[in-house]
């Protein structure tokens, strides 16, 4: 399992821009809070995790675990972060097969590390709203596993010396609900011709444990409505254009069906798509990449050529194909891919 970078975009609800000055933890971790929202008897809470470098050893997890507490020793802890050496992962997954699947339920995400790391985890969490959070602190806690022959070790951090709660909102009589529009995207990949979802592929299994975890959210709320479920697959440009077009259906087709197995409540609305052979993308990734005769490559990307196969036999023939080799193994992968999009909307009353 390849680590892959874990986007989900949660559109932000009105609330607090927090300035706390991120903090630097043992592990390689970098925490910044972004927002807390109070929402009628919610609490939202919103963190950017950055993992940098190596952060566990191949035989060890850290699991990262956010929680409130005051003065008086009230406490309200949020859904952990599990971070898996390499070792550590292949042992994860065993348990998860075991288990059928429960173990990923105990877990906000799971980050398996097989190399450096370097992305930022987009943390969000909703908690019953107790007015003893008014006079709340916010701390981080890191717990490395005894396991591998080590010690187990606990470190603390404080994030926030106070959470900035903002009161409730008046309440105004007939006054009609207010809705918000927003959406959550997810990001999964496939392997070379292929169109079933495959959990162990790259960070997939991460993806879809996130994806299940919030559609249990969102129906759990009554005050969220989902509205529409919009399924996209892509392709990488090598091979035919018009194939690669039906196979990026097929990718959407599959997302689909996994999702109309999940015990979800049933009602649910979906709309799929084709976005075919992602040139798009390819344009993007090439622009930021160190590839071997990049200009000349995005000439032939972003070119007159408008025929895909005619500008894939271009990219082949620079050089004798070493920019297009590198393209193959270093961009393409992260062509492959199906994005879904929840639509879904919040009544705040």
């Amino acid at each position: 399992m390849k680590y892959l970078v874990i986007l989900l975009l949660i559109g932000l609800l009105p609330g607090t821009r927090l300035v706390a000055q991120p903090r630097d933890a043992r592990s390689g971790i970098t925490v910044t809070p972004r927002d807390i929202t109070r929402t009628g008897d919610s609490l939202l809470v919103r963190l950017d995790i950055r993992f940098r470098g190596t952060v566990v050893e191949s035989n060890r997890s850290l699991s990262l675990t956010f929680y409130m507490e005051d003065a008086a020793g009230n406490l309200a802890a949020m859904p952990e972060v599990l971070v898996n050496g390499k070792q550590r992962q292949r042992y994860y997954e065993r348990q998860y097969t075991l288990s059928g699947g429960a173990v990923a339920e105990e877990y906000y995400a799971v980050v398996a590390q097989e190399k450096a790391l370097d992305f930022t985890l987009d943390y969000r969490c909703a908690l019953p709203y107790r007015n003893w959070m008014a006079d709340a602190v916010l701390n981080m806690k890191q717990d490395f596993c005894n396991c591998g022959g080590h010690e187990r070790q606990v470190y603390v951090e404080r994030l926030l010396d106070k959470l900035p709660v903002p009161p409730p909102a008046p309440v105004v009589i007939e006054k009609e609900p207010v809705v918000h529009h927003t959406k959550c995207d997810v990001f999964l990949q496939f392997e070379v011709g292929a169109a079933d979802i495959r959990p162990d592929f790259r960070n997939n299994r991460a993806e879809l444990s996130r994806l299940q975890s919030f559609i249990r959210q969102v129906r759990s709320d009554r005050n969220i409505s989902v509205e529409e479920i919009v399924i996209t697959g892509y392709a990488s440009p090598e091979g035919n254009a018009w194939q690669n077009e039906e196979l990026a259906g097929r990718r959407a087709e599959a997302l689909k069906t996994y999702m109309e197995g999940l015990d979800t409540g049933g009602g649910l609305r979906f709309r799929t798509g084709a976005g075919g052979e992602d040139c798009g993308g390819l344009a993007e990734r090439l622009e930021l990449s160190s590839i071997y005769l990049k200009g000349e490559a995005m000439q032939v990307v972003c070119g007159d050529i408008e025929d895909f196969d005619r500008r894939e036999e271009a990219l082949r023939a620079l050089d004798g194909g070493r920019p297009y080799r590198e393209i193959f193994h270093e961009i393409y992968p992260d062509l492959r891919r199906v994005e879904c999009r929840i639509d879904y909307t919040i009544i705040e009353k």
